[in-house]
C-alpha cells in the first residue's frame, strides 16, 4: 500500500487550501441528488474528496477504501471522522467514480485542478495531474 506517499499532509492541505470546493461540487451536486447515492448518508464532498485521491494517488477502488479505513490523514481530507461518519465502501466509490464519468466532469475537474495547480506553483506529488 501508499500510505507513506499519502501521510505527507502537505500536498493534501494545499489542496484543500487552494481548490474552489463550492464551485466543484456545484458541478456534480444536482447529478448525485439525483443519482442513488444521493440518498446515502456521505455528503458529495467528502465523496468528491475521495475521488480526488483516488484520481491523485493512483488508487483502485479496493485501495481507497482501504487507505479511508487505516489513514487518518486521508479522512480528515475528505471531512469524514471514524465512529461518527459512514466510510464509503468500494461499491459507493465506484458508482460516484462512473457518476463523474457518465455526466463527463473528469475533463473539467482536469482542467480547473491543472490552472490551479499552475497558479500556486503547487507540484503535484506522482500524481495523474
Amino acid at each position: 500500500m501508499r500510505f507513506k506517499k499519502i501521510q505527507n499532509t502537505k500536498f493534501l492541505n494545499n489542496m484543500d487550501r487552494i481548490l474552489p470546493w463550492k464551485n466543484i461540487v456545484s458541478l456534480i451536486e444536482l447529478n448525485y441528488s439525483n443519482s442513488n447515492l444521493g440518498s446515502s448518508l456521505i455528503k458529495v464532498e467528502s465523496m468528491l474528496r475521495i475521488y480526488f485521491i483516488q484520481l491523485w494517488f493512483k488508487l483502485s477502488d479496493e485501495e481507497t477504501e482501504e487507505t479511508l479505513l487505516v489513514c487518518e490523514t486521508v479522512r480528515n481530507f475528505a471531512h469524514l471522522q471514524r465512529g461518527k461518519d459512514l466510510i464509503p465502501g468500494r461499491s459507493e466509490i465506484l458508482s460516484f467514480r462512473q457518476l463523474i464519468e457518465q455526466q463527463q466532469l473528469e475533463t473539467e475537474f482536469r482542467t480547473v485542478i491543472q490552472q490551479l495547480i499552475k497558479q500556486t506553483n503547487q507540484a503535484p506529488v506522482n500524481t495523474a495531474y
